[in-house]
């Protein structure tokens, strides 16, 4: 028996829209495919390619229990906005300074095709495509000012009243032809403690996947994930990351 696939939230296409006051921290394209030698062991051909855009080299920290071969060395652009990781398994492209869906996909198609060709990657195990959010506010008496930026209400029975101090949950749920991962958790900056909601979605695609229809996974995924970000957040907030309102 097949599993019903809730599409309606990826049918259409995601007007584009850059909010002058996104709170996007981070967006980050990925591919895992089966473990492939040449990658870890012809790594160096593939920078030799992009090295003028991507000339900063980061080589992991391992923590405890870390495989190395699993753990992606990281190349940046000399401003560090923006760059790609590659492991044995993997290869991902991110922003730190958002420039919106169009360019953002062009770098990753860009990206990615050089990458299958130079290693004859193929199949792929998994597609992910995140967002990562950090929402500054203020607390209300103490309390988290929730209802202020999301349209839901926390409330695991009828009588639990709306006076959160702090918040960390996780949720996985079934959209379009994959699942989106939604973690929320309020936290602080490190830089200068504000106080932050960290809004992570990750939407992604597992099943019979190969890289020549990547052009559909980014499409359906930022299509699911702009959607659900859209309609988790409340009028209001909207009002302000289109700089209407404070």
């Amino acid at each position: 028996m097949k599993k019903a696939k809730n599409n309606k939230a990826c049918t259409h296409p995601i007007e584009e829209v850059i909010y002058p006051n996104s709170p996007l921290e981070e967006v980050v394209c990925e591919v895992r495919f089966p473990g492939n030698l040449e990658v870890e062991c012809r790594r160096h051909e593939y920078h030799n390619l992009v090295k003028p855009q991507y000339p900063l080299i980061y080589v992991p920290h391992l923590k405890e229990g870390a495989t190395v071969a699993l753990t992606p060395y990281r190349f940046e652009s000399l401003d560090q906005s923006k760059g790609f990781m590659i492991a044995l398994n993997s290869f991902a492209y991110f922003e730190r300074k958002y420039q919106g869906y169009i360019n953002f996909k062009k770098e990753v198609l860009g990206l990615t095709s050089l990458f299958s060709q130079t290693y004859s990657i193929e199949k792929l195990t998994r597609f992910g495509w995140r967002y990562i959010n950090a929402i500054p506010f203020e607390r209300e008496d103490g309390l988290l000012p929730l209802n202020r930026f999301f349209n839901f209400q926390l409330k695991f029975i009828p009588s639990m009243p709306d006076s959160h101090t702090n918040i960390g949950l996780e949720v996985i749920t079934r959209m379009g032809s994959g699942t989106i991962t939604t973690r929320l958790h309020s936290g602080k900056r490190s830089d200068n403690g504000q106080e932050v909601f960290i809004l992570d979605l990750d939407f992604a695609l597992t099943e019979e996947l190969n890289m020549s229809k990547l052009k559909d996974y980014i499409s359906e995924s930022h299509n699911c994930a702009r959607t659900f970000f859209e309609e988790l957040i409340s009028d209001d907030y909207r009002s302000y990351l289109k700089g209407e309102q404070i």
